[in-house]
């Protein structure tokens, strides 16, 4: 397991990314109208604030709306008193001159926004911290290394902070557009190629789902994926195509085989003017 250096976390947590003007005016801002908790909520957890008295601060509103309860300084305090941690961030006085000098605003999503995009950037920082650590101890084979570094990565650039609260409203006319095209006979989902699968999985890929294609070495799985990124891009979808199998002028290759009826294993070095030619017309 990685060990980090405390001389160097130290050096980083004083310089880490954070905007202590933001996180005040979304709490000042609680404090003026209570009814912003629920959009704070929303878009922030405690842990994306920096400041730690804004950070209890922060998890003690929070308290206070989920039991339905008023939020102003005093019950603040008295959430805060549970812990201990009342003295910690200052006293009654530090949380009532939270809201010194702001305006009255009925919406902090846009400080909200420079509070996560900061809070984003120090989990960045301390995960490049952890695989620097990883890398110089050499504890793993070096592909172990980058594998995992290549995931910590991706699984921080999938982590969202706005979870969006819809109305039954809201998702009954979503629905109904998709119950319409039931009835016109549209397809609802992403298209494949072949029918039968279309058939398979009720009017083809839905979204929010991810499908898996398994076969055994040698069973065309390339060859299924080039045929529908090739149909999804005639349909003018995007597609994007991830291998470690193949080089990216490979995949061309198979795509331009059933275009220009030249076998893949004949689009090689040695091909003659005419097939050159059709291949360059292919490419175009």
């Amino acid at each position: 397991m990685a060990v980090s250096d405390p001389i160097r976390e130290q050096s980083l947590e004083r310089s880490l990314p954070h905007s202590a003007e933001s996180e005040r005016a979304i709490l000042g801002g609680i404090l003026l109208d209570n009814a912003l908790v629920s959009q704070a909520i929303e878009l922030l957890r405690p842990e994306d604030f920096y400041v730690p008295s804004h950070r209890r601060i922060y998890t003690a509103m929070i308290a206070l709306f989920e039991r339905g309860g008023e939020i102003d300084p005093i019950l603040i305090g008295e959430e805060l008193k549970k812990e201990n941690a009342l003295e910690a961030v200052g006293g009654i006085s530090f949380i009532t001159n939270l809201t010194y000098g702001l305006p009255h605003s009925t919406n902090i999503s846009h400080y909200a926004k420079v509070v996560r995009g900061k809070s984003l950037l120090r989990q960045l920082v301390r995960t490049a911290n952890r695989i620097t650590d990883q890398a110089l101890e050499q504890e793993e084979e070096p592909e172990v290394i980058v594998n995992a570094a290549q995931q910590a990565i991706f699984e921080l650039g999938t982590v969202s902070g706005e979870r969006r609260v819809m109305s039954m409203k809201q998702i009954t006319e979503q629905a109904s557009v998709v119950v319409q095209g039931f009835i016109k006979g549209l397809n609802p989902g992403l298209p494949t190629p072949w029918p039968e699968l279309n058939n398979l999985c009720r009017g083809g890929i839905q979204e929010s789902e991810l499908w898996g294609l398994a076969a055994l070495a040698k069973a065309g799985k390339s060859s299924v994926m080039k045929q529908w990124a090739q149909d999804l891009g005639s349909r003018k979808r995007r597609v994007l195509i991830f291998t470690r199998e193949m080089s990216e002028i490979k995949i061309l290759f198979r795509m331009l085989s059933p275009i220009t009826d030249i076998p893949t294993s004949q689009i090689r070095y040695g091909l003659d003017e005419g097939r050159v030619n059709r291949l360059m017309s292919a490419m175009k």
